[in-house]
């Protein structure tokens, strides 16, 4: 089935789960750049079960903004420390950026310099025949700078 995803769209997405009681601590964020311009989304979470979370403050608001020019593609995500019962402080986080026609010239993650994933050492994997780059970390909630030099 084709899934028809509109440009500049950014999906945070969790691997399939059945109930909140398992909710899954993984997190994918696809982006699907616009030609040129700006995109933003937001994810909220909590435990799934205090009704009162908002109001108690018991929940993670996490913010991904994207900038899609001729020569770089940025990305940030930013993340408030909220806390509920349950948050993961370590989670595997990918940022997937589909639409990656060329190899990137230099990927910069909150300012060091990243490697292409050749066997089994690098930093990210550029996936040319599916368009894609896809850098994987193990993230604790801090806020992330990515910069794609095209």
């Amino acid at each position: 089935i084709p899934v028809f995803v509109k440009a500049g769209s950014i999906l945070p997405m969790v691997p399939d789960f059945y109930s909140t009681d398992d909710y899954p601590s993984a997190l994918e964020i696809h982006y699907y750049p616009k030609k040129y311009g700006e995109s933003k989304a937001s994810l909220y979470e909590d435990d799934g079960e205090t009704f009162s979370a908002i109001e108690d403050e018991a929940y993670q608001y996490i913010e991904f903004a994207a900038s899609n020019a001729e020569k770089l593609l940025h990305f940030i995500v930013e993340s408030d420390s909220g806390e509920y019962q349950g948050k993961s402080e370590k989670r595997e986080l990918a940022i997937v950026i589909h639409q990656c026609i060329k190899k990137p010239k230099q990927v910069i993650l909150n300012g060091h310099l990243l490697k292409l994933k050749k066997r089994k050492s690098g930093d990210y994997i550029w996936d040319k025949e599916n368009k894609r780059l896809t850098i994987k970390l193990d993230w604790e909630n801090q806020d992330l700078d990515l910069r794609i030099l095209k």
